[in-house]
């Protein structure tokens, strides 16, 4: 059995989160690839510092991770 879906994950060492120029191409790229093996890409996760955001959903950039008190 094959994979159905995949999220892509990485961070950015410098604490900012907002996908680069490459974040993009990359994600763009896997898109392609996904579509071929018919699998569904569900989004490209970037890590910063309290921080992520969203390659793939750009409205979703740099939302504040919550802290559990």
């Amino acid at each position: 059995m094959g994979a159905a879906n995949i999220i892509l994950v990485h961070n950015h060492p410098s604490g900012n989160p907002r996908p680069s120029g490459d974040d993009y191409r990359i994600t763009e790229r896997v898109q392609e690839c996904a579509d071929v093996l018919g699998i569904n890409l569900q989004d490209h996760v970037i890590i910063g510092f309290n921080r992520f955001a969203s390659a793939l959903r750009p409205r979703n950039y740099n939302m504040q991770i919550k802290k559990e008190k």
